[in-house]
């Protein structure tokens, strides 16, 4: 078609994301990766069903836009990766998780507080891995 680019091409690129750090990049109830989506004009697919260290995350759009939701996810991933520096990650029996959150979650808001942290709770293990940053 005249007068297209190689950047209004529709292309499909695949990434890779460390998985501990997928939750972040997807974003409570997908909003991260939407808001991406929306701002890019891409389709953003993340696949983690395979068990090895890291998650595909498969971009489907124009060339540009592609280009430009691959630098953003790049950047968040990199600001998480140095976040992930100056982190602790504990096991917590899942059994016991709700002593750790306590009633409307007083207990883990007060630890946070106290100690001004972030404390993030990950119950698809057995154990549950708490990570405090």
């Amino acid at each position: 078609i005249e007068g297209r680019t190689s950047a209004d091409a529709w292309i499909n690129e695949v990434m890779d994301c460390p998985k501990w750090a997928a939750g972040i990049v997807i974003g409570r109830g997908g909003r991260t990766l939407q808001g991406i989506e929306r701002d890019t004009g891409t389709k953003i697919n993340v696949h983690d069903k395979d068990s090895g260290p890291s998650v595909r995350i498969e971009i489907e759009g124009s060339g540009g836009n592609v280009a430009r939701a691959r630098e953003v996810l790049q950047h968040l991933i990199s600001t998480v990766e140095e976040d992930y520096e100056s982190t602790t990650t504990l096991d917590f029996p899942r059994s016991a998780v709700g002593y750790l959150f306590g009633k409307q979650g007083s207990t883990i808001k007060k630890l946070q507080s106290d100690t001004r942290t972030k404390m993030i709770v990950d119950k698809d293990f057995d154990p549950c891995r708490v990570t405090i940053r």
